[in-house]
């Protein structure tokens, strides 16, 4: 492989191992940070006024959330990701348009997570940055994509 090569399956790599793991793990921590809080409001509200939570720890969870928003949705990060998703896919999509026998030999190459992963961050992307995805140039992405699901 050459340098930039290597720095294609880095940055692959880093998706899976890093930027996705952090993503999901934040996830789950807010949630459970949220059904806390959920659990002492209701607590709170069968003891009585008197028993509510701080004013600090009934925003607590809002203010994680936007502290990790701020770490990992970054624009200039959230551009960087889609133009590298846009690269795997039309990467994967030129496999596509080889003869049957080496698409196949390709592909075999290719860990599944490659795919999942080029989902699952688009996915995020969506829920956590509709706007800055809708402003994207999505026809090549979607072009690539259909191709390989007609593979």
């Amino acid at each position: 492989f050459h340098f930039v090569g290597e720095v294609f399956f880095l940055a692959q790599y880093a998706l899976h191992v890093g930027l996705l793991p952090t993503t999901r793990r934040v996830v789950v921590e807010l949630t459970k940070l949220e059904k806390q809080q959920q659990q002492q409001q209701q607590h709170a509200g069968a003891l009585g006024a008197g028993a509510r939570p701080a004013e600090d720890d009934a925003d607590a969870p809002y203010r994680l959330h936007q502290a990790f928003q701020v770490l990992l949705a970054q624009p200039q990060l959230v551009q960087n990701s889609l133009d590298f998703v846009r690269l795997q896919a039309a990467w994967l999509a030129e496999f596509a348009q080889r003869p049957p026998a080496r698409a196949l030999e390709a592909f075999e190459a290719v860990p599944a997570w490659v795919v999942l992963d080029m989902a699952a961050w688009l996915c995020h992307v969506a829920e956590v940055r509709p706007r800055e995805l809708a402003l994207q140039p999505l026809r090549h992405l979607m072009a690539s994509l259909t191709s390989l699901v007609r593979a």
